[in-house]
């Protein structure tokens, strides 16, 4: 039990991420049986959900301008990469391959997506 308890909070702290701007910060979580992308926004204590579906969505990161937020989703079959607005609007697609993919993130002047 210990065990499984370390390795959810490692993998949870290496999929949060906060944007220095506002002080948001996006996360995913199963609360609602699914797996979505919740942000937190300064002095609120209610996570808002940016996601609403039944894929596994996760792993977000915040662009270092803070407008768009980059995140792994099995939505169409294979986990693949996504990006969507700050407020999870404009959803777009940016990989198609069965091939694995891990922790995308923007490069530091956020013309790039970096994955493993």
């Amino acid at each position: 039990m210990r065990t499984y308890l370390i390795i959810i909070s490692l993998f949870i702290i290496l999929c949060i991420q906060s944007n220095a701007q506002d002080y948001s910060v996006v996360f995913y979580s199963g609360r609602n049986n699914t797996q979505d992308i919740y942000m937190l926004k300064k002095g609120s204590l209610k996570p808002v959900n940016l996601t609403h579906n039944s894929a596994k969505d996760n792993c977000p990161a915040i662009s270092p301008d803070g407008k768009q937020i980059v995140f792994l989703s099995d939505r169409n079959g294979n986990q693949e990469i996504y990006t969507m607005n700050i407020d999870g609007s404009d959803v777009k697609q940016l990989t198609n391959s069965a091939e694995s993919k891990e922790h995308p993130s923007f490069s530091p002047d956020g013309k790039q997506i970096i994955f493993i």
